[in-house]
C-alpha cells in the first residue's frame, strides 16, 4: 500500500528552508482558523487538518476504493454574508493495509468541501476533473420476474 501526506506541496523543485516551513505551519493547520492537528483551537480533539486555500492540490493519503461521493454543481453561500462561500462536496475512501505481520485492518478517509463540479470545469485543461466524474452508463436486461419480499 502507498501512503502519502495528502496534500502535494506548492513550492517548487528547489524550496528554501523558509519555504519549507511556511508550507509546514498552513497545511498542519497552526495557521487555521477552525484548528489543528490533532487538538483543536477550543482544546478538544480534532482528527483532521483544514486547508483553507482555494485551489490546493491534494491526493488520497492511501490507495484505496471509494465507496461514496458527492459532487455539488457550485458552491453555496451563507444566508447573511455571500461573499462566504462552501461546499458539500465529499468523498469516502476505504482502505486496505497489511503489517509486515500479515495482520488485515481496513480504515477510512474523508474528504470534505471539495471543489463543486463548475470549478473543476473552469480549470485550466480540465486538470482538476477526477477519473471518477466521467459518465458510465451500463444497460441490462432481464427476463425474470421476481417475486416476494426482499429483506436486508
Amino acid at each position: 500500500m502507498n501512503v502519502e501526506y495528502p496534500i502535494l506541496p506548492s513550492y517548487g523543485d528547489n524550496p528554501t528552508e523558509e519555504d519549507k516551513e511556511n508550507t509546514i505551519a498552513r497545511y498542519y493547520g497552526h495557521q487555521n482558523r477552525a484548528g489543528f492537528f490533532p487538538v483543536g483551537m477550543h482544546n478538544t480533539w480534532h482528527g483532521g487538518i483544514h486547508i483553507e486555500d482555494f485551489g490546493t492540490d491534494i491526493r488520497a493519503i492511501a490507495d484505496g476504493k471509494i465507496i461514496a461521493y458527492r459532487i455539488p454543481k457550485d458552491y453555496f453561500t451563507e444566508k447573511d454574508n455571500e461573499n462566504n462561500k462552501f461546499s458539500n462536496g465529499f468523498i469516502i475512501i476505504q482502505h486496505n493495509f497489511e503489517t509486515p505481520e500479515k495482520i488485515k485492518f481496513q480504515f477510512y478517509s474523508l474528504y470534505m468541501h471539495l471543489q463543486p463540479k463548475t470549478e473543476m470545469e473552469n480549470s485550466p485543461n480540465g486538470r482538476n476533473i477526477p477519473d471518477l466524474y466521467a459518465k458510465y452508463t451500463a444497460k441490462t436486461r432481464v427476463n425474470i420476474r421476481e417475486t416476494g419480499l426482499k429483506i436486508r
